[in-house]
């Protein structure tokens, strides 16, 4: 497990990048207690266009917020970490959505990389589902947005604005909570392993 202890206040970008919508999310992290969030939003990537001008606008966009906001750590939702080929597809994805959207990640790792100059954390969906998850319950991707908030407080979920389901979360929602989850999840782990760290040097001190 990729575990990195903190001392001090550090800046992390959470990413949840789709083919249809980057949710993102920036928290603050001082290693000791919960994260507290700062910000968080969304971007569509654009759907037409030569392959290489729309995965260059994705890069673009990275390069942005890496600058804007100049995070410590960047903490990626990884479709792939999980996927089982011979499957028909990951949760009802098809193999030609599944690779869309691989492209699309490894952009992002790969722009990511360039502005921090390491390699983001990539964690699967799962991963962050256990991290999050409230007593034994794993939650679905739906019941996300209501964890978070109840986890960090009021949040300004994009809401649907028109329709039968006007007033309702967007489907956007999904993607910016689960940006925020993506870091939450892993600051909780990172909490974890600390704790595991001091009782294990409490037991060693003890005569």
């Amino acid at each position: 497990m990729n575990h990195r202890i903190y001392h001090l206040m550090m800046k992390i970008l959470g990413l949840d990048a789709s083919t249809t919508t980057i949710g993102y999310s920036v928290l603050n992290f001082d290693g000791y207690s919960p994260p507290k969030l700062e910000h968080y939003s969304y971007f569509k990537p654009p759907k037409d266009g030569h392959i290489a001008e729309r995965l260059a606008v994705v890069r673009n966009f990275i390069y942005e917020i890496m600058d804007g906001y100049a995070p410590d750590e960047v903490v990626i939702e990884d479709i792939l970490l999980g996927f089982k080929p011979g499957g028909g597809g990951f949760g009802g994805t098809t193999i030609k959505t599944l690779t869309s959207l691989a492209v699309l990640n490894r952009v992002v790792c790969l722009s990511v990389f360039d502005k921090l100059k390491r390699p983001p954390i990539l964690q699967s969906v799962m991963k962050i589902r256990h991290a999050i998850k409230e007593d034994k319950v794993i939650p679905k991707k739906d019941e996300v947005p209501a964890l978070m908030i109840k986890y960090l407080g009021p949040i300004d979920f994009p809401l649907q604005t028109k329709g039968k389901h006007k007033g309702e979360l967007a489907p956007t929602a999904g993607d910016v909570a689960d940006s925020i989850a993506c870091v939450y999840g892993y600051c909780k782990l990172q909490l974890r392993e600390k704790e595991k760290v001091k009782k294990k040097n409490v037991k060693k001190r003890k005569p």
